[in-house]
């Protein structure tokens, strides 16, 4: 399928098999959600809904495997939603200033648990360097935004 490589498509194949639990070759809602949560994404019961609403071409209120697949070459993973990352940015903003520091994100970070191991603090430094405008060590949201769809 265009837009995902022959790698995507064998692990969407295995998510979409592990949570196809009976076999049928459908996953439900709840399933749906499961799978999206296994890959990283964080949808909400709504998001899912709609995800659903709109990939269910047959109307069956189940996800089949074209359906699925079609899901993922239409929403690439890189592909943020604004308030959610919003969300992300408040919570890392401490001092509520409006922007956020390299320090702040790496506290953000390690308290849930994404160690130095995962993103180390010079490859962090980079990500922030590479998007801060003014090169004052602090971005706003909407360098956030750049950094998170890059």
């Amino acid at each position: 399928m265009a837009g995902l490589s022959e790698q995507e498509i064998v692990g969407y194949r295995e998510v979409f098999d592990m949570f196809d639990k009976d076999g049928s070759g459908f996953i439900s809602s709840g399933e749906l959600k499961a799978a999206l949560e296994q890959m990283g994404h964080r949808p909400s019961d709504d998001d899912v809904q709609a995800m659903l609403i709109e990939v269910d071409a047959d109307g069956s209120g189940t996800i089949d495997w074209g359906e699925f697949l079609r899901m993922f070459q239409k929403k690439p993973r890189k592909q943020h939603k604004e308030a959610n990352l919003r969300k992300a940015f408040k919570a890392m903003d401490k001092d509520k200033s409006g922007d956020i520091c390299i320090a702040e994100v790496r506290q953000f970070l390690r308290d849930n648990g994404i160690g130095e191991d995962i993103v180390p603090d010079d490859k962090l430094d980079g990500m922030i360097a590479e998007v801060d405008s003014s090169g004052d060590g602090k971005i706003s949201f909407e360098e956030f935004l750049t950094m998170m769809n890059a």
